[in-house]
């Protein structure tokens, strides 16, 4: 249509204070920049204000409503109730918008200096990639495959349990093996051979390294007796010798989905700023709460209740607002809640299962699980998404999005169950929670 998106958001972001409205205009108006009707009327009025049946017509009306005004040509069903020939190029500019679209002069120029500007400085970043660790048992495989005892390629079933049936077979060909070789008494005939010249002296060659140490271990029912092995749950035995420096034993199965919910809402917290709005934040530990940006305003300080001790107020002051995402650090002055979330170590991931607790229309500490649905996008490079069963509503902004094991991977943030990836701010938050 040729109007570039990052202008759309940046308006729709002013117009509705980041998808928050509380104006005239509501939510279920499914409009983004307060767009009035064909006949207009006060600002005052919500039914002088445009009513979309669904998002994708709102956002629609937005942008051909901007092409008006830039003199682009707009194609297809108009769905802008107010596309007036007699506007039509005259805001060539975002800072031209002023006084047109909206009666205050400094409007265009508004958008630009504190939506789009800051917008258009995001600096994109590639989270880490996983590389894919090999199996411990992949070399035998591979070796037992080229010395014809195994016909087939089980690559990637290592750990399925074997059948007598296989077991059977592969103990026979070694027993045809065994059986084939010559006794170690019978001579073996010499073969005449032409005579060799004389062998030139060996050179001098540097000692050989010393073999690597191991970084994985096989089942303790395959060890020798003092040979580190995996148990049947995961954890490392290692025979009473001292693990190698960087080895790090597997994951420990995770607790139930009940007990990992009931500790996160001990760590999560309630935010307002004078009791005006509210919002979802989490304690990182030491009284540090991470929350979103857009629910403290850039407050110097914010109240915060804590699960144990209901409506009390508590006072919490700014340590740090990110200047390029939607994430904010305060810390609680004399007191801080029983429970403290960590980060995950591990990139977030596609599937990767989820909950979130917040507040909401009055509920407090409600908690609803998911998954993860996308990692980023052209438009929100620093998110992922998830879809949750229900669907997170106003009120979960700030809140943490963990997995099992209750490892924060985002800071729920709206704007369609988006998340601020955490991987990419780790640094950040380690620097203003030390």
């Amino acid at each position: 249509m040729g109007i570039r998106p990052e202008v759309a958001y940046a308006q729709a972001a002013k117009e509705t204070a980041f998808g928050r409205f509380g104006g005239v205009v509501t939510r279920d108006h499914h409009n983004w920049c307060g767009l009035k009707t064909t006949k207009g009327g006060s600002n005052s009025d919500p039914y002088a204000h445009a009513k979309f049946p669904d998002d994708e017509v709102g956002v629609l009306a937005h942008l051909q409503h901007l092409a008006l005004y830039a003199g682009v040509e707009v194609t297809g069903r108009i769905v802008d109730p107010r596309h007036f020939s007699s506007i039509e190029g005259t805001a060539p500019t975002v800072e031209a918008l002023g006084g047109k679209w909206a009666p205050a002069a400094d409007y265009g120029q508004s958008i630009v200096r504190d939506y789009l500007a800051g917008l258009l400085e995001t600096k994109v970043s590639t989270p880490p990639v996983e590389k894919p660790v090999e199996h411990w048992a992949q070399q035998d495989h591979d070796e037992l495959r080229a010395a014809g005892y195994l016909l087939n390629d089980h690559s990637g079933t290592f750990d399925e349990p074997a059948t007598k049936g296989i077991v059977f077979a592969l103990v026979n060909r070694l027993r045809k093996t065994i059986e084939h070789q010559p006794p170690a008494d019978t001579p073996v005939p010499e073969v005449p051979t032409e005579p060799k010249p004389p062998a030139e002296p060996e050179q001098p060659t540097d000692p050989e390294p010393p073999p690597a140490e191991p970084t994985s271990y096989p089942p303790c029912w395959l060890a020798g007796p003092d040979e580190p092995c995996v148990r049947d749950d995961g954890s490392i035995d290692w025979k009473g010798q001292t693990p190698p420096p960087g080895v790090e034993e597997p994951e420990q199965p995770a607790p139930p989905w009940e007990e990992t919910i009931e500790r996160v809402k001990n760590a999560t917290v309630y935010v307002t700023v004078k009791h005006m709005n509210y919002g979802t934040g989490w304690h990182i530990g030491n009284g540090y709460i991470v929350t979103a940006r857009h629910n403290v305003y850039n407050q110097d300080e914010i109240i915060i209740w804590m699960r144990d001790t209901g409506t009390k107020d508590y006072i919490a002051r700014k340590v740090a607002i990110h200047p390029e995402v939607d994430l904010a650090i305060y810390r609680l002055v004399g007191s801080e809640p029983k429970e403290a979330l960590q980060l995950a170590e591990k990139p977030v991931t596609k599937g990767l299962e989820v909950g979130l607790v917040g507040h909401q229309k009055g509920q407090n500490w409600v908690h609803k699980c998911g998954q993860v649905t996308h990692i980023t996008d052209n438009n929100r490079p620093w998110a992922f998404s998830a879809r949750y069963e229900p669907d997170s509503e106003k009120g979960n902004s700030g809140g943490p999005v963990f997995d099992q094991y209750g490892k924060v991977y985002g800071v729920h943030i709206g704007y369609g169950s988006c998340a601020t990836n955490l991987q990419l701010y780790r640094d950040w938050i380690a620097e203003h929670t030390r």
